[in-house]
């Protein structure tokens, strides 16, 4: 458990400082530190590792320093822990003992652009979320 926890955060810090300043997505990022509120409900969109499209909801609840991120895909529902820094969030999450790291670009007030993947796998799946009323 102690492994998983110290991959997921060198991972994240990988992440995060790679992200400052590149434009991993093909959407224009909004200038960092605009203020936007990114709490609240989503609809998202994604295909997965296996190139699968998927659909689900997702919360964003600000706790302090952190966002709380939950996403309900069908029965399941998988909580997650994030940083924002400027316009990007990094998200960690654990499912079935797998680790998994999503980090999202704020694309505009409202769409989050990711790319996320788990411990042990190869590849990078994407995700985009749209903020409903």
């Amino acid at each position: 458990m102690r492994g998983r926890k110290v991959w997921l955060l060198g991972l994240l810090l990988l992440l995060l400082s790679a992200c400052q300043g590149a434009a991993y997505l093909t959407s224009t990022p909004r200038s960092a530190g605009s203020g936007d509120d990114i709490t609240g409900h989503y609809a998202v969109s994604g295909t997965d590792l296996a190139g699968k499209t998927y659909n689900g909801e997702l919360t964003i609840t600000r706790q302090g320093d952190v966002y709380a991120v939950v996403w309900t895909l069908g029965e399941t529902q998988i909580e997650g822990t994030g940083l924002l820094d400027g316009d990007v969030l990094a998200v960690t999450w654990d499912a079935g003992g797998v680790p998994g790291l999503v980090v999202y670009r704020i694309v505009q007030p409202g769409i989050l652009e990711g790319r996320w993947t788990v411990q042990g796998e190869t590849t990078i799946a994407t995700e985009r979320a749209r903020r409903v009323p």
